[in-house]
């Protein structure tokens, strides 16, 4: 058990890299993002960190600055990752753009849909759901299994979502027996 503690403890300490962000890549533009600060020792989470205190959705790092912005820069302006070969000041495993160049990456989280034509559009739907209690019986054994439902409300937006939740109750009372060993037994299933 603590080896399975401590290896969640190392993967916890690992450095965030662009390829764990989502949309990431090496960009010669990056569009219409603002600059939201300069560290000494930018790495690519020094510029999330930064970038998810401005609320946006996407980032870009050239050497020391960082910029971020609510829509990913132009698909025409992606170049060869090998581009951004710039080793970031403060985690020279980061790299931090290049010769004229940007890496870009993703925020992590749920971000509207972008289109062209610069609006957004958010879906979400609410299911609530009843379930009805059943009593099934087995006459021989004696038995009565009484589910209890209590009703749930999905939600499919970016707030939490709760289910359903079923706890059966069942009731075992054995037949009568001749050793006159008669006993009753409940049962709680939680």
């Amino acid at each position: 058990m603590k080896t399975a503690s401590y290896a969640v403890l190392g993967a916890l300490a690992l450095p965030i890299t662009l390829a764990q962000t989502g949309r990431s890549g090496c960009y010669t533009s990056i569009g219409d993002m603002e600059k939201v600060g300069t560290s000494v020792f930018q790495s690519t989470g020094s510029c999330m960190n930064m970038c998810g205190k401005a609320d946006g959705y996407y980032y870009a790092i050239k050497g020391e600055d960082c910029w971020c912005g609510k829509q990913p820069p132009a698909f025409e302006t992606v170049t060869n990752d090998r581009a951004c070969n710039l080793q970031c000041p403060g985690y020279p495993h980061d790299y931090c753009g290049g010769n004229g160049v940007y890496s870009v990456g993703e925020m992590p989280g749920d971000h509207p849909s972008e289109s062209s034509g610069g609006s957004t559009t958010t879906a979400s739907a609410v299911l609530t759901t009843k379930p009805k209690p059943t009593t099934t019986q087995a006459s021989s054994a004696g038995v009565s299994v009484v589910p209890s439902a209590s009703a749930g409300t999905i939600a499919a937006s970016s707030s939490a979502v709760s289910t359903p939740s079923n706890t059966p109750l069942a009731s075992a009372v054995p037949a009568n027996s001749t050793s006159g060993a008669n006993r009753r037994f409940r049962m709680l299933f939680i």
